[in-house]
């Protein structure tokens, strides 16, 4: 079918823009749990926790620890721990 490089060139921006969208959702994953801190939400299957922005800074921390302690990072967790107090 023919079409105008115009259009082509707006449904590629449009589909360039959607997919940025959706991939710009920052989520951190530990196992099977995943924390979307965009939208303050705990996620595990289908289930979905809404939390405060206090919880979502704390399960953060947590994850980055657990993360740094499954790569052997213990430094890092150790300095994530001290972030956490303040």
């Amino acid at each position: 079918k023919p079409f105008e490089p115009a259009e082509l060139l707006a449904r590629v921006r449009a589909i360039a823009a959607h997919v940025a969208a959706a991939s710009s959702t920052p989520l951190l994953t530990v196992g099977e749990w995943q924390l979307d801190l965009e939208r303050n939400l705990l996620l595990h299957g289908a289930q979905h926790l809404v939390l405060t922005a206090l919880a979502v800074r704390l399960i953060e921390l947590l994850m980055h620890a657990l993360i740094a302690g499954m790569r052997g990072e213990w430094r890092e967790a150790f300095q994530l721990q001290r972030l956490a107090r303040g």
